[in-house]
C-alpha cells in the first residue's frame, strides 16, 4: 500500500494519541465501569476526527471528510447510545438503583 507521507505522518500523531488514551483507561483500573463505555466511543472517535481534521486542514485528504465522517459517526452511534441508556435502566432496575455507576472514585 502506496500512502501519503503526509496521511501517514497524521497517522502516526493519531496512534500516539489513542496510545495515550488507552494508559489514560488502564490507569484507572476498576475506577471507571463498563456503563461508561459509550463516554470511551465518544472520545475514541473523536481523537480520530480531530486527525481526520488535521488531515483536512493541511491539505492531505479532501474538503468535506470530516463533515461526511461526524456525520456518519452521529447516524451509527445514536441507536447504539440509545441501547446502551436501556441496558443501564434495565440493570438499574434489576440491582434496585444501587451498585450500578459510571465512575468509581
Amino acid at each position: 500500500m502506496n500512502v501519503d507521507p503526509h496521511i501517514l505522518g497524521w497517522l502516526l500523531i493519531l496512534f500516539g494519541a489513542c496510545g495515550f488514551y488507552a494508559l489514560v483507561l488502564h490507569k484507572l483500573d476498576h475506577r471507571y465501569e463498563p456503563n461508561g463505555t459509550i463516554f470511551t466511543v465518544i472520545i475514541g472517535n473523536s481523537l480520530i476526527i480531530c486527525g481526520l481534521y488535521g488531515m483536512e486542514q493541511s491539505g492531505v485528504i479532501a474538503p468535506g471528510t470530516v463533515a461526511v465522517v461526524t456525520a456518519a459517526n452521529v447516524a451509527a452511534g445514536i441507536p447504539i447510545a440509545l441501547w446502551q441508556l436501556i441496558q443501564y435502566v434495565a440493570r438499574r432496575a434489576r440491582n434496585g438503583h444501587h451498585e450500578e455507576h459510571l465512575w468509581r472514585g
